[in-house]
């Protein structure tokens, strides 16, 4: 949803390297570890209403920006190097951060 909403806002396609890398890091290694499994459930439940929030905003290309360069950039270099954990790293603050500001 918000890697999603962020690209889109960037004008990728949906088939870019940056949604499916994170898809495919989702799906690989975060779904095989129950916690992290747990973590991407709760994701796809409050994922939607961030998005939407922050859709809302006047600001909105802006705030997808921010979220590009503040994490999403390095959640994705991360993975392109076989840096698993810093992406999940990078992306559960990513989920709490706008959770805290957007939910």
């Amino acid at each position: 949803f918000i890697t999603t909403a962020t690209c889109q806002s960037r004008h990728l396609p949906d088939n870019c390297h940056e949604l499916e890398t994170l898809r495919k890091f989702r799906d690989t290694f975060m779904k095989k570890n129950q916690e992290m499994k747990a973590e991407v459930e709760e994701y796809y439940q409050i994922a939607p209403v961030i998005c939407e929030n922050i859709s809302r905003q006047k600001n909105s290309k802006e705030i997808y920006d921010s979220i590009w360069r503040d994490y999403l950039k390095s959640a994705v270099s991360a993975v392109d190097n076989g840096e698993n954990q810093k992406a999940h790293d990078i992306y559960k603050k990513m989920v709490l951060d706008l959770k805290e500001k957007w939910f």
